[in-house]
């Protein structure tokens, strides 16, 4: 199967600067996004730990009627054996980084990992195949202008907290950044024999090329 383009759904442009930015130029077909906002899932009573966003994914295909790829993450505070894990996005909506911050204040250990889930499918009842990024850092006081877990997270090894990174340097070191270059491999050994399309492409409101 041959692909002209392949959308990623976020919401976020810092996210989808960082995707662009580690998949580089080498992509033999054209990287588009969509604002969809996708349902949340809450996790798999079976215990498949890919199940979210293997979900999140299906979604996308069917609404995007196309090749899509999306993302989960994870935070993991060691002190509170695994929270807020895939609830992270609810923990920024609530409390925030200042919060968060506030609750392993207290605590002497404030180890934290970050997991990042990538997923891709070619379409509509389609495989989906997963590629996952980890990194370990720190809980620290919030630092940068951002309000969510990224300024209250200090990767092992930086003095800086991935607010007040250059992205440049977050492409080298974060989670997301792990998971994207395991796509990114995937992507140029299945792909190899496409040709890129040139020229720029808009969305229609389900986020097609047109």
């Amino acid at each position: 199967m041959k692909l002209n383009h392949l959308t990623v759904i976020t919401c976020s442009m810092k996210k989808i600067a960082e995707i662009k930015g580690v998949l580089g130029e080498e992509i033999p077909f054209e990287i588009i996004h969509s604002k969809l906002d996708l349902e949340e899932y809450q996790g798999d009573p079976n215990g498949d730990e890919d199940f979210i966003v293997k979900e999140k994914c299906k979604l996308a295909a069917r609404t995007i009627k196309g090749p899509v790829i999306v993302e989960d993450t994870s935070v993991i505070f060691t002190a509170l054996k695994g929270l807020p894990g895939p609830y992270i996005k609810w923990f920024d909506e609530t409390i925030g980084s200042s919060g968060m911050w506030r609750i392993l204040k207290d605590y002497e250990d404030k180890s934290a990992t970050a997991i990042s889930k990538i997923a891709f499918s070619e379409g509509v009842d389609q495989p989906v195949h997963v590629f996952e990024g980890h990194l370990k850092g720190t809980i620290v006081e919030p630092r940068g202008s951002g309000f969510t877990w990224t300024s209250c997270f200090q990767p092992d090894g930086q003095t800086q907290v991935f607010d007040e990174m250059e992205l440049s340097l977050k492409n080298t070191l974060s989670e997301r950044s792990f998971a994207v270059k395991k796509l990114k491999a995937f992507l140029l050994e299945k792909y190899s024999g496409n040709s890129k399309v040139n020229g720029s492409s808009t969305q229609n409101g389900n986020g097609l090329s047109v």
